[in-house]
């Protein structure tokens, strides 16, 4: 039998910060599957740390599951509305973004304005630089691109 240490052992338990923070270390080892199992298990508990993972691993795709920006961004549009915490303040953030580039959801710069602002109001130093300089690099694409133009050299 599977010893009550092993990562394997842990997908079967009830969610707990512990059970949902092993999801990371699954999903980290590359096991992207019981990864996912646990942080549906841990979202259906209302655990934002795990609908944040698990927003990040549905925008990117894994293993061989595609990219879901809609999902991913639902994700993170309900860690913003979740109140005033760590988690939220990221969730502000992304949301924001994803909302500014039109990414799983449609454009809405002034919606997006908005969650910059609350995220800034929380304190996010991307939302602050953002709304400086209509850039951050919170969030980055593939190439390493942030949010939003790069502002032009003086």
């Amino acid at each position: 039998g599977l010893g009550d240490q092993s990562l394997e052992f842990v997908v079967n338990q009830p969610a707990s910060l512990t059970v949902c923070m092993s999801g990371y270390e699954l999903e980290k080892c590359g096991d992207h599957d019981n990864a996912s199992k646990i942080y549906d298990k841990c979202i259906a508990a209302g655990y934002l740390g795990a609908m944040i993972n698990r927003a990040r691993m549905l925008e990117t795709g894994y293993g061989h599951t595609p990219p879901n920006l809609a999902a991913a961004t639902e994700l993170m549009r309900r860690v913003a509305a979740s109140g005033h915490s760590p988690f939220a303040t990221l969730g502000k953030l992304h949301y924001a973004s994803a909302l500014y580039q039109g990414k799983g959801v449609a454009r809405d710069e002034a919606q997006a304005l908005k969650w910059f602002e609350a995220a800034a109001k929380d304190g996010s130093p991307d939302a602050i630089e953002f709304l400086r300089t209509g850039h951050h690099t919170g969030e980055h694409d593939a190439q390493g691109r942030g949010v939003g133009p790069l502002p032009s050299s003086p």
